[in-house]
């Protein structure tokens, strides 16, 4: 594990780097070799060679890179992918060939750079031979590399292998990419196919769909019929799409009925449909549907689907498909991984989810895995775990982002860990100069008022450089409630009946405070305001009679005997799962005591 010094010379460089200060970078990693303690590690030199090559100082990057190898840093995926980008920024497209060669291990990122470094440097044919080779290799394009090589067709004007591009996008579902759409209609322009076809419709429909005009999307729905596109697979799916996105659904399914249904495009579209409208026992029924007819999901499906399981909180749902996922073979994959990690503690076992955290090789753990295991420890309380995880990922190299910082911050709010949450917002704002957003601000709200720091709280709400939202009212109210502070709550309150002027619950927790503190007449009179502005708090729903609207069948005794096998099963589950939970929480509490005290050295003051 990194020292603490070289840990923070580490972390400096790749803050600078990631900044665009790469002048700064480099003058920090001379000033380390200059001191002589402590020595550079693999860590280092990848920020490093990064800050060159965006300089394009090609001299130095040399001998950056001869530090490396006399200093016995091997030639790994992250390095060379920083030494091929950094050759290619200086036009030395032969070197980069040469060092792409000697990598063991390629990712997807190295050879989307060699590509978009052919293309930028002029050599488009070269580009095409690379992405036909990355394919030939078995690596999967992803939006990335189709941007990248899309502008070498057009350039060639070489359509046909635009046409081919054309159709490997309409199989991956990556049409539904902005810049994917752009760069195809690009592509097009230039091998003179400009009128509206099958390529352009589907990109305007994408821009209708981000932007939510409807209006707009029915129009070319009808212009589509006229002109009998709608036959077309990126057309069908780019409605699908358009409709799903505008709120509209039933008009997605009326599309997707009028589909041939056997290629597995619309059905990714009308998964993702169903999700982004909270659908997900629907999105579900669609999937069996598909398997039914013999369509076979590929990796946008599993990823359009998995959500609908974490929406579910059903374990043995969870199991289901998570031995599906292995039998399949698509568990292999790191976002499978990541997605299953999140169902698993929405559905209670920590001890699942840590366990397929534990068996994704360490090389491939990206900051997506880490912030779903760092989530799922603060989501159940555990913020001493989550802390210690997030040490740990920093320690590791792993540059954390909005989401981590949002996920660690709950995590110490909901564990009472206020002076971890308060060092962890100066790490973020000090150290790696993020701009916090208003979730940071409404967790770093929430923690100071659960510990009873109610006017901190405020002081803190006062100095967002934006409009604070509903979230971050809502939980000074929440706290406020708990500690029985009338002055601030009304400020908050007010505040909430103009945001949100129809949330039943402000008005609801506002009559709480005013209830604890003995004011009764205040307490309905808020109550009353629901019935003055024609408000109703709406009914809750139990799991059994969920089940029968949706259509399972269930009736009467034979309702409750199968809720109540259900039950057991869950129960069942749940206990198997607990025996094993408690021996990992074990042993993990041990890493933590030894981690708490390198943890410190992580918290570095912003000054």
């Amino acid at each position: 594990m990194p020292e603490p010094l070289l840990l923070a010379y580490n972390t400096m460089i790749r803050v600078y780097t990631l900044k665009g200060s790469s002048r700064e970078a480099i003058q920090l990693f001379v000033e380390m070799l200059a001191a002589g303690y402590p020595r550079p590690d693999k860590f280092t030199f990848p920020f490093v060679v990064k800050a060159c090559g965006d300089l394009k100082l090609l001299g130095l990057g040399v001998s950056v890179q001869g530090l490396a190898v006399t200093g016995g840093v091997k030639l790994e995926t992250f390095l060379g992918n920083c030494l091929l980008a950094m050759y290619m920024n200086c036009g030395e497209k032969e070197v980069a060939r040469r060092v792409f060669d000697a990598m063991m291990e390629r990712s997807e990122v190295t050879w989307n750079t060699m590509i978009s470094g052919y293309c930028r440097n002029g050599f488009a044919e070269e580009a095409l031979k690379m992405f036909k080779e990355m394919v030939g290799a078995g690596v999967e394009p992803n939006s990335a590399t189709l941007v990248s090589v899309l502008p070498a067709c057009g350039h060639l004007k070489d359509l046909k292998c635009g046409m081919e591009i054309l159709e490997l996008v309409q199989e991956s579902g990556l049409g539904s990419c902005l810049l994917v759409s752009n760069a195809l209609v690009d592509m097009f322009a230039k091998c003179g196919c400009i009128r509206p076809n099958a390529v352009t419709v589907p990109s305007l429909l994408s821009t209708c769909a981000d932007l939510g005009l409807l209006k707009q999307g029915r129009c070319l729905h009808g212009w589509v019929l006229r002109q009998k596109l709608e036959s077309d697979v990126s057309v069908e799916t780019a409605l699908i799409d358009m409709y799903a996105k505008c709120s509209c659904i039933r008009g997605s399914f009326r599309v997707f009925v009028k589909t041939s249904r056997k290629r597995t495009v619309p059905w990714n579209a009308i998964l993702s449909g169903c999700i982004h409208n909270g659908l997900a026992i629907e999105a579900i029924d669609c999937f069996k549907k598909m398997l039914s007819e013999s369509v076979a999901p590929n990796a946008a499906s599993l990823n359009s689907l998995l959500p609908a399981y974490a929406s579910l909180v059903d374990l043995q749902q969870a199991m289901n498909i998570h031995g599906y996922l292995i039998r399949s073979g698509f568990v292999s994959k790191v976002e499978a991984f990541t997605a299953l990690i999140d169902i698993y503690s929405k559905c209670g076992s920590l001890y699942f989810a840590h366990e397929i955290f534990n068996g994704i090789p360490e090389k491939d753990k990206d900051i997506f895995c880490w912030s779903a295991i760092i989530a799922s420890y603060g989501m159940h309380g555990n913020g001493e775990v989550a802390v210690s995880l997030f040490n740990q990922m920093v320690q590791l190299g792993v540059v954390p982002n909005e989401v981590t910082f949002t996920s660690v911050l709950h995590a110490c709010s909901h564990g009472g860990l206020v002076d971890e949450g308060l060092d962890l917002f100066n790490f973020m704002v000090g150290v790696y100069q993020m701009r916090p957003r208003s979730n940071h601000y409404t967790c770093m709200v929430d923690l100071l008022g659960r510990a009873g720091r109610l006017e901190e709280a405020y002081a803190l709400i006062k100095t967002m450089p934006f409009e604070p939202n509903n979230a971050v009212w809502g939980a000074l109210l929440g706290a406020c409630v708990i500690h029985e502070n009338v002055e601030l709550g009304e400020m908050a309150s007010e505040w909430l009946f103009k945001l949100e002027p129809e949330n039943t619950g402000n008005y609801v927790l506002m009559a709480k405070l005013y209830a604890t503190t003995g004011r009764w007449k205040d307490a309905e009179k808020t109550r009353n305001m629901l019935d003055g502005i024609g408000i109703r708090k709406n009914p809750a729903h139990s799991l059994i009679e969920s089940l029968v609207k949706r259509g399972y069948g269930l009736s009467g005794k034979d309702c409750f005997d199968a809720a109540e096998a259900c039950i057991r099963e869950y129960t069942k589950c749940i206990n198997s799962a607990r025996a094993a939970e408690t021996r990992i929480w074990m042993d993990h509490a041990v890493k933590v005591d030894q981690i708490k005290g390198e943890a410190a050295s992580m918290h570095v003051s912003p000054e």
